[in-house]
Parts: structure tokens; sequence; C-alpha cells
């Protein structure tokens, strides 16, 4: 026998007990990975389906917020419209106050009512008499005369 064909088998049945052991070492790691294949696909699997639910969910809440911004917007609109209403009925009050005020001022006072009845004795009775005469003549005042005062 010859050297060479022995180191030749040496070789061949050691590169095929590593062969051997690479597959062993392959095949536990395969082995672990059907183990959590199945959990990871079952996690995959639930997830999708939450991300659909939670598309569905979202797609409702975007439809409804929109709804309710277009109703926001529409009573949104009717307020500035009666906020308008108000002004013009504010500012109509206040004119009508000012009328009502300024017409008040205007009329005769009761001091002006004493010294035109003195002026009417005075020509109907003469000078001298017409002051006697006025402080007789006096009415008696009314609560409403007091209020304006």
């Amino acid at each position: 026998m010859t050297l060479l064909p022995l180191i030749s088998d040496i070789f061949l049945i050691v590169a095929t007990v590593g062969v051997a052991l690479h597959v062993h070492l392959t095949m536990r790691r395969m082995r672990a990975v059907n183990e959590v294949d199945p959990g990871l696909g079952g996690a995959v699997s639930a997830l999708s389906t939450q991300v659909d639910s939670l598309r569905g969910s979202l797609d409702g809440a975007l439809a409804d917020a929109r709804s309710r911004a277009d109703t926001l917007e529409t009573a949104l609109a009717r307020a500035d419209d009666k906020i308008g209403r108000l002004e013009m009925l504010i500012a109509t009050a206040e004119d009508l106050e000012a009328s009502a005020y300024d017409a008040a001022r205007d009329e005769p006072t009761e001091r002006d009512d004493q010294a035109e009845r003195d002026a009417i004795l005075a020509d109907l009775l003469g000078p001298e008499r017409a002051p006697e005469a006025a402080l007789s003549f006096r009415p008696a005042r009314t609560s409403f005369q007091e209020g304006l005062r």
C-alpha cells in the first residue's frame, strides 16, 4: 500500500465527519427556528389583524371628525350672523337711548314753566302784584315730576 491513497482516505473520512457535524448543527438550528416560527407567524398575523382594525377605526374617526367640523362650521356661520344682528340691535338701542335723552333734555323744566307763569301773571296783574300772585299760584309737585329731577 502506498502512502498517498491512505492520506487521501483519511482526508475523505475527516471531511465526511466534518460535513456530518455541520449538517447536525444546521439541523438543530433549523429545528429551533421551526419551533419559533409558528409563534412568530401567529404574532405577525395578530399584528396584521390589529393594524387592519386600527386602520378601519382611524378611517371612521376621520369621517366623524370631518362631519363634526362641517357641523361646527355651519354653527359658527349662524353665530356670526346672530352676532351681527345683536350688534345692530345694540346700536339701535343706543340710538333710541340718545334720542330719548335729547328729548327729555329739550322738554321744559318746572323752572321754565314757573318763569312762563310769572311772565303771564305780570302781563295780567301788573308787575307789582305778579310776585305775590306767583307765590300763591304754584301747583304741588307730583311724584312723576320728582322722578325727572
